[in-house]
C-alpha cells in the first residue's frame, strides 16, 4: 500500500493536484461541506486506483462518495513508526 500526502502548492507535491481550483484550501475545519471533496472527486479521475482519505477536524468517521473522511486526531493516533501511514484505515 502506498500513500501521496498533497498539500496547495509545497514543494515535492503533484503539480497537477495544486493547480486545481482557483480558491485556497481552508484551514481544517470540524465540519465538512460538498465543496469539501470537490478536489478528491477530481483527483480520483485521473488516479482511480487511489485510496481517498479527507483529514478534518471532526469526531466521526465516514465513507462520502467513496472517500474515506477522518478525523485527523484518529490518523495521527494510528501513525506508528514503519507502517504506511493509511495501513489502520485500510487494512490488506
Amino acid at each position: 500500500m502506498s500513500a501521496t500526502i498533497i498539500a496547495n502548492g509545497r514543494p515535492g507535491v503533484n503539480s497537477k493536484m495544486a493547480r486545481l481550483g482557483s480558491r485556497p484550501v481552508r484551514a481544517l475545519s470540524a465540519v465538512l461541506h460538498p465543496a469539501d471533496f470537490s478536489g478528491l472527486k477530481t483527483f480520483r479521475q485521473d488516479y482511480p486506483e487511489a485510496r481517498l482519505v479527507l483529514l478534518y477536524r471532526g469526531e466521526t468517521q465516514f465513507l462520502r462518495d467513496g472517500i474515506l473522511a477522518v478525523p485527523v486526531e484518529s490518523f495521527l493516533r494510528s501513525l506508528v513508526p514503519g507502517r504506511p501511514p493509511l495501513a489502520a484505515f485500510f487494512p490488506e
